[in-house]
Order: structure tokens, then sequence, then C-alpha cells
């Protein structure tokens, strides 16, 4: 029997601010035992820093300048094959539940999808006043926001159960705005991290910060100490713990269903967040490892021993292929897919290299336009390549800056050693050609969809627009 898929992404989670990664505070003590029955990822990628083309690249397989979903085009190509409609056709109940309009169904990317739940419409509900949803009004009072996570679950809880009449495996794809910023965790989690310092700093102007006032710092019109990011940080952990367990809330769901053993669960993030590296906050204008180095646990105890860690590097292009190889699927007839799959789980080389892109936001850089009219943003309007291996990550700008980091010394990318390195930039930069010149044109002018209002609020609010 084919096992069950369950593929949760969390939001702007970076893999540093993990437990299960070595990070100083306990911030994911429910996934990290949850890793013991499965395999632990160190040097997983994304392809873009952002969620639109990194979910793009998850769900098709492929890089972006192969999608072409980015910054100018956040529109998904009809023609493109996805997972989850290979899914649908062999058999499977598929669904998605998105909790931003950074996904959307207007957008196409609920292609393949028999069931896509816009939870962030939906949750308009939850301000009914309706006894179905008093829980969910209780703990939103009492304990306060948290980004519709607690009502996603009892919605995914409610799916799973129903699905289980209809004897077919289930895929589902929970997409969790935690610990996207404003960084705002629920009672208790909200103090989980914060020492009595805390009181020293500037309350209001660290949650302009946390909300959208990045983009002031970012425009040299506020300062930010390394310690008052340090106090940002805090309530940023505080979200990934609150997220942890809530992860592990429907873990236990599954299990007490009994569908754990026989069930393919995935748990990784779109991208990371930056907190003041290089001059940045929030996920824009950068290929650095803050924003594409991601956590990934693969588990699924029919198919092998857990407690294991994979340090070669992998892609989150890769997940298509693999999940295809282990039920047995041919992906032939799914198109170019770039990723490899690592369904042998072994610890061996499935990438010499990998790579990410990024081009930016047409809505940020207007937010730089209206509000920031004197400041010079052409520094952050330049779409951006890179290619790392496990030693070296070489970075190239569209504007012809360029910059090689010894990542295996230099963890921080603090120190370009591009002239240092001549021989190593020279060769990476080789390979970025050719893998550049394996794609087609890009799309000159994106595919212009109509979204409604609350589409828009919902990206205003997600500092998008």
């Amino acid at each position: 029997m084919r096992p069950n898929i369950l593929l949760l992404v969390m939001d702007a989670t970076r893999s540093d601010h993990l437990s299960c990664y070595g990070y100083h505070r306990s911030t994911t003590p429910h996934l990290q035992r949850l890793a013991e029955d499965g395999m632990l990822f160190q040097n997983a990628f994304s392809a873009a820093p952002w969620t639109p083309p990194s979910f793009a690249s998850l769900f098709t397989g492929c890089y972006p300048s192969r999608h072409k979903v980015s910054g100018k085009n956040l529109v998904f190509d009809k023609d493109l094959v996805t997972l989850p409609q290979v899914l649908l056709e062999n058999g499977y109940n598929t669904s998605c539940f998105s909790t931003t309009a950074s996904i959307n169904i207007v957008r196409g990317f609920s292609k393949g999808f028999d069931n896509f739940v816009e939870i962030w419409r939906r949750s308009k509900e939850i301000r009914d006043f309706d006894i179905k949803n008093i829980g969910t009004i209780v703990k939103k009072v009492v304990y306060g926001r948290d980004k519709y996570t607690y009502y996603m679950n009892r919605m995914i809880q409610k799916w799973i159960k129903r699905n289980s009449l209809s004897g077919k495996p289930f895929f589902i794809c929970a997409h969790y705005h935690n610990p996207h910023s404003p960084y705002k965790p629920p009672k208790p989690f909200n103090k989980a991290f914060c020492e009595a310092a805390a009181n020293q700093y500037d309350g209001e102007k660290l949650n302009f910060l946390s909300r959208r006032g990045g983009y002031s710092y970012m425009a040299k019109q506020v300062s930010v100490t390394e310690e008052e990011f340090d106090i940002i940080k805090t309530w940023y952990d505080g979200e990934i713990a609150y997220l942890d367990f809530r992860i592990n809330e429907l873990i236990q769901y599954i299990k007490d269903l009994g569908l754990y053993e026989n069930t393919l669960t995935i748990i990784t993030a779109d991208h990371g967040e930056n907190f003041g590296e290089h001059g940045l906050m929030y996920h824009q204008f950068c290929l650095y490892d803050t924003l594409i180095h991601v956590p990934l646990v693969v588990v699924w105890p029919r198919l092998f021993k857990g407690g294991g860690e994979i340090t070669n590097l992998v892609s989150l292009v890769d997940l298509f292929p693999t999940i295809l190889e282990i039920l047995n699927i041919d992906v032939s007839g799914c198109g170019h897919l770039d990723g490899k799959s690592f369904a042998s789980f072994k610890n061996e080389e499935y990438h010499p290299c990998i790579f990410a892109e990024y081009e930016p936001s047409r809505g940020v850089l207007g937010i730089f336009q209206t509000k920031y009219p004197e400041f010079d943003y052409s520094v952050y309007d330049r779409s951006i390549k890179c290619i790392r291996t496990k030693n070296y990550k070489f970075i190239q700008y569209s504007d012809g800056y360029e910059e090689l980091y010894d990542v295996q010394n230099d963890a921080q990318e603090r120190q370009n050693v591009l002239e240092r390195y001549s021989e190593v930039s020279d060769e990476l930069k080789q390979r970025l050609k050719h893998y550049t010149d394996s794609f087609g044109r890009d799309r000159e002018v994106g595919i212009v969809v109509e979204e409604d209002e609350e589409v828009r609020k919902n990206l205003r609010s997600l500092g998008y627009l």
C-alpha cells in the first residue's frame, strides 16, 4: 500500500535557529524527537529566498529559471507538471492548506490539488460568532493570535478523518505562516526566551521593526543595535517553538489514527530570514545562507531506520523526484526535472553543487519608492544567482558585482574571498554560466491576473505591497 504523504512547510524558518540543528535555545524539542524516527538533512537548500518561487520549485522540481515564477511573474505556467498533479493522477487525494496569499488559487498554485484551502481567506469564519469556532475564538482572546496555525490544524485533522473513508492515500501540503514577521507568538511562547533585559529597550521601536519597520532599517532611516536584534530574535524563536508544538499536535493526531507508520512525513521551510546580516532584514535582496539554508526532516518508519543524518548537499527541487521514486512512479512524463532523487537515504553525493536564484519583488521595491523616495534603492533592484558547493559559494549579481565565500570556514559569509581564491571563483563562475545558459529566455512580462482586495490586504500585511 502506498504511503500517505504529509508535507509541512514552515515559512521563513532558518535552520540555524532550530535546536535540532544545534541552536542554543530549545526551539524544536518535538521536531528533534521526530527526527529520531527519520532522517535529518544538514545541508538542505531552497531554490529561492522567498515564498512564491520557492514553492514553485518545490511543486515542480525545477529551478526558477525553468519554472519562471519570479519577482516579475508570480503566476504558475499552466503547462508545468506539478507534484500534486502527478499524485492525483496516481490515485491520491490531494489537499493544500495555505495561510498566506503568496500562494493562492488565482496564481495557479492549486494545480493538481482537488482541495485547496486559502486559510487566510477562510479565517473570516473565525471572526463570526459560531459555536463551532468557539474554541478558536477563546484561544485567540486568551493566548493571542497565532497566524491561523491552530485553526489550520483543526481543518487538516477534519480533512484527514474524512479522507480515511475514501480508502485512498492522501497528499497534504500545509503552509504554516509561523515564524514569518511580525514576530509575535501567542502565550506562553511570547516570553519563552525573553530575558528581563528586554524591558530596557524601546518596545515600540522593536515592534515596529518586527512588523514592517525592517524596510526603514534597510533604507538607512533607522539604526538597530546588535542587542536590539537579539531581542527580536527571541520573539522569532518563540514563534518557532510554538509551531514546533503545533506540528507535534498534528503528528500525534496522525499517530492516534494509526496512520503514522504508513505516512511519509516531510518537514521543511520555504526560506529563512535576515536579522541585520549584511544590513538586511526579512527575506529579500540576497542569497546568503540566512535565507536559503533550510531545515529538512524526512520520516517514514516503514522505509528506513530513523536517527540518521545526511550531510551532503540536497535542494528542495529534489523532493519531487524523491517522492516519485519512493512511490515507483515513472518521472519521464513530468517534463524536465532539475532535482535528483535522494530516495536511497544514504549519505552520498547527490549534487556536487546546488543553485539558487532571486529576482526582486516588484511590490517590495514599490515600498521603497513610495515610503522612502529619497533613498537610492538601486542596490536592491538587481537579480542574483548563486552556486554553492559544500566548501564555497559564488554569488553573481545582475549589476556585475560578484562574491565568493569559504562557507566551511566562514559560515556567516562575512569575508568576500573572490580575489584570494581566483581559481575557485573562475571555476564556479563557469559552472554558473553553464547552468544559466541551459535555460530558455526569461519571461519579459509576467502573466497578469486579477487579484481581489482581500488578496491585496493580506499581501500588504505581509509587507509585499
